[in-house]
């Protein structure tokens, strides 16, 4: 674990500061407290967009999807999102990449299980900026399942065709479908303006619950905003959201090879 999180600072501080993620600031709904772990004041206003991009599960998916298309040379092709094309049924020359893919993705979701049973340990005690936590903590539950999604995956492409490889298939189109879910509510949540929300969402519905309405109904309300930012000149290149939504096109590609 250690050497996990000493290799991720690592690379961090090795990027170039133009290029290394934005980090919104997430304020909280919550009133002021006199603890304060980062030596600043806690605040109190309400965050209108959130989360900003956090240091996250999504950067050990990246690295691990980095891998996938690097190594399975997938047509050639080094752009990691376009390792999602890749066949289940894809032959590959050197195991120990594979699994060495495999265990990235398994210690990612792990890792990040445990960071959200912390963060339920910690907001038991303190309750400052829960709401922003909270947002942290739907951006990590998505990414777990898009990890296990891919972590499933691979494997199939391990098995000998048959039932052990459908079976894993099985697992990860479930995974997907969950990923695809969770992040489709991470936009809908944290990257749709307020008032935008209200002119889309139900009556009764808003930002805060608009996980009661089903599933189904998240990408098309995602769409429907869309057009009316477009329809109103307002910007559609939010780099925060478009992260999110190559995600859920991962794995949208993903499902479509293991259900042609």
């Amino acid at each position: 674990m250690t050497m996990i999180i000493a290799s991720a600072i690592s690379s961090w501080r090795r990027m170039d500061a133009s290029s290394r993620p934005s980090v919104r600031r997430c304020r909280s709904q919550m009133p002021e407290t006199q603890r304060s772990t980062s030596g600043s004041a806690d605040r109190s206003t309400a965050p209108r967009i959130t989360p900003g991009r956090w240091p996250r599960p999504p950067s050990t998916t990246i690295a691990t999807i980095i891998t996938d298309s690097i190594r399975l040379n997938d047509s050639g092709e080094t752009k990691f999102w376009n390792a999602a094309n890749i066949a289940p049924d894809t032959p590959f020359t050197n195991k120990a990449d594979i699994e060495q893919a495999i265990y990235g993705y398994d210690v990612g979701a792990r890792v990040s299980a445990d960071a959200l049973k912390e963060y339920d340990r910690h907001l038991k005690g303190y309750g400052t900026n829960a709401l922003t936590y909270q947002s942290h903590m739907d951006a990590i539950r998505a990414q777990i399942e898009l990890l296990q999604a891919d972590r499933d995956y691979l494997k199939a492409m391990e098995a000998a065709a048959g039932g052990g490889r459908q079976d894993l298939l099985k697992t990860a189109a479930q995974h997907y479908r969950e990923s695809i879910r969770l992040n489709q509510l991470v936009i809908l949540k944290y990257y749709i303006d307020e008032g935008l929300a209200a002119t889309i969402l139900p009556s009764g519905v808003s930002r805060a619950n608009v996980g009661t309405l089903p599933a189904e109904q998240y990408g098309p309300l995602i769409e429907q905003a869309k057009k009316i930012m477009s329809q109103h000149g307002m910007p559609l290149e939010d780099e925060d959201r478009q992260e999110y939504e190559r995600y859920i096109t991962r794995a949208e590609s993903r499902l479509k090879r293991i259900q042609p």
